[in-house]
C-alpha cells in the first residue's frame, strides 16, 4: 500500500477523473479514490478512512462542488477541498473550500498546491509503484495509450452533445454551458496531443463572445474531434 496521502477526486467527466487520478499517483505517490459524483462520495465516505484532501469539480449533475464540501466539511471540519473547475468565475464556496482552480490546471501548478495544504515538502514524491486507486469509479487506466483512448471515448459524447450544446446557447445558461464546455475542452485537448481541438474550441467560444457568426466554427471544432476520434 502506498505511504503517500489518501485523495479523494470527484468529478463527472470520466477523462479528467483519469487524468487527475494519473497525476496524482505518478506526481506525489497518492492513494487516490475517484468518484462520479458528490452522491457516490458522500455514500462512500464512511468506508475510506483517512482522507488527507479532497480534489472536486464544481458543475456535476445532482449535487455540484459546493453542496458536497459543505456536507464533507460538517463531517471533516479541518479537510482540505479543492474546487477544479472550467467556470470562468468563481462562485461563492464560503468557508467550505480552501482554494478554487480553474481548469486547465497543469500538473505543475496543482501538485504543489495539494502539497501546501497537506503541509507536505515541495518537490515531487514519486510513487515507487503506482498507487492503487479504490471505490467509486471503475479505475482508472495508467498506460499513455490507455488514457488516450479512454479520452477520445470521452470525445465521442461531446460530439454527440455539440449540436444540442450550441442550441441551446441561445439562452444565457445555455450559452455559459457551452463557453464552459470550450473552455474545458481547450484546457485538456492538449495533454493527448490533440492541437486541433484546442484552436477550434477557442475560435468557437471567441465567436459566442463576440456574438459573431458562429456556424463554420462549429463545424471546424466538429471535424478536430472526428479526427481526433477516428480510428
Amino acid at each position: 500500500m502506498s505511504d503517500g496521502p489518501h485523495i479523494v477526486v470527484v468529478d463527472d467527466d470520466p477523462s479528467i477523473l483519469t487524468l487527475l487520478s494519473t497525476t496524482l499517483k505518478a506526481g506525489m505517490g497518492a492513494r487516490v479514490t475517484a468518484f462520479a459524483s458528490g452522491e457516490e462520495a458522500l455514500a462512500g465516505w464512511g468506508a475510506l478512512g483517512t482522507v488527507s484532501l479532497v480534489l472536486t469539480d464544481y458543475s456535476m449533475p445532482g449535487m455540484n462542488g459546493v453542496e458536497l464540501a459543505t456536507q464533507l466539511r460538517a463531517l471533516s471540519p479541518q479537510l482540505p477541498i479543492i474546487m477544479l473547475s472550467a467556470l470562468e468565475q468563481r462562485v461563492n464556496t464560503g468557508d467550505a473550500v480552501a482554494l478554487w482552480l480553474t481548469k486547465p490546471c497543469p500538473p505543475k501548478r496543482l501538485l504543489p498546491e495539494l502539497r501546501k495544504l497537506m503541509g507536505l515538502p515541495d518537490g515531487p514524491r514519486p510513487s515507487p509503484s503506482p498507487a492503487p486507486v479504490s471505490a467509486g469509479s471503475p479505475v482508472p487506466a495508467s498506460h499513455p495509450v490507455e488514457l488516450k483512448a479512454r479520452y477520445q471515448e470521452h470525445l465521442s459524447g461531446v460530439l454527440q452533445r455539440l449540436g444540442a450544446l450550441v442550441a441551446a446557447a441561445d439562452s444565457e445558461a445555455g450559452e455559459r454551458a457551452l463557453r464552459d464546455q470550450l473552455h474545458q475542452l481547450a484546457g485538456t485537448a492538449g495533454s493527448y496531443g490533440f492541437r486541433g481541438i484546442i484552436e477550434a474550441s477557442l475560435t468557437l467560444r471567441g465567436a459566442i463572445i463576440a456574438r459573431g457568426p458562429r456556424e463554420e466554427a462549429v463545424e471546424a471544432l466538429r471535424r478536430a474531434i472526428e479526427e481526433a476520434v477516428a480510428p
